[in-house]
């Protein structure tokens, strides 16, 4: 019985094990279109004010912030004070596409939308690429990230101040850093758009259309779990189905086959006649 159990479980681990060596050749096999950070660009990390509320010595000010961030975490950073209003659609698409057109595609980095258009329906967003995505989830900064990041912000509807923007900016970097953290090999993201994965190799981000190694540890490790699972409950139903089946005679006690009356025992120790 147990021989059958451990035969069950160990066909999916082969499979594990198998797919492996052939996991690692076919991340190798497509091309990487990551672009990563470059120290050289930190330039690039900005304050980008649509909504014309500072200075040129306050953007001066709020830039060295910006770029000082960025640095530390290895990240394009940037703040977009919007003063159009967009639907959430709009600004999604918007959002993404500025990060582009600032940073380039399949950096490393991310843009915080922020909605200063005045509008009682203000609607504030995160746009992430590259190793950004792996670090800042989607339910984490909804739930997370950014209830605490407006609270430093004016509510939808209520006059915009400068100052209290400037502080709010700040918030948003405290926050960035707070969350950081470093993504590990098995942290994956699918990119239904671009349909690539976007992983971690050697501490570098990698987008490439092939599955991660670790994506594929991750699926095999769960269909070997469920293989096991199987595999047990296949074997306790076998075992079950064959004891009902045969209906084995209890063994029988060996004194049934004594005649006690006509039995008799003699001893004969040595020495005696």
């Amino acid at each position: 019985m147990m021989k059958k159990i451990i035969s069950r479980l160990i066909l999916p681990i082969i499979a594990v094990i198998t797919l492996l060596p052939t996991a690692s050749m076919t991340a190798e096999a497509f091309g990487n279109t990551a672009q990563g950070f470059d120290e050289d660009n930190i330039d690039l990390c900005k304050v980008v004010d649509d909504a014309e509320l500072f200075s040129d010595e306050e953007e001066e000010e709020i830039n060295e912030l910006i770029q000082d961030t960025a640095s530390r975490l290895g990240l394009y950073i940037s703040i977009y004070l919007s003063g159009v209003k967009r639907s959430d659609y709009d600004t999604d698409v918007f959002s993404d596409e500025e990060y582009d057109r600032e940073f380039g595609r399949d950096t490393d980095g991310l843009l915080y939308y922020m909605d200063l258009s005045g509008s009682y329906s203000a609607y504030d967003r995160i746009s992430r690429s590259g190793k950004a995505i792996l670090i800042y989830k989607g339910d984490y900064i909804e739930e997370k990230m950014l209830p605490s990041i407006f609270a430093y912000l004016p509510a939808s509807g209520e006059p915009i101040v400068a100052d209290q923007i400037k502080r709010g900016i700040k918030k948003i970097l405290d926050v960035i850093e707070e969350h950081y953290r470093e993504p590990g090999m098995f942290d994956t993201y699918y990119d239904d758009y671009t349909h690539k994965y976007i992983y971690m190799k050697n501490g570098q981000t990698r987008v490439a259309r092939n599955k991660p190694l670790g994506y594929i540890m991750i699926q095999a490790a769960r269909f070997a779990g469920i293989g096991a699972i199987i595999g047990i409950i296949a074997a306790i139903i076998t075992y079950f189905s064959v004891k009902a089946h045969y209906k084995f005679k209890p063994s029988c006690n060996p004194n049934v086959y004594v005649v006690r009356d006509r039995t008799h025992f003699t001893r004969r120790d040595a020495g005696s006649r």
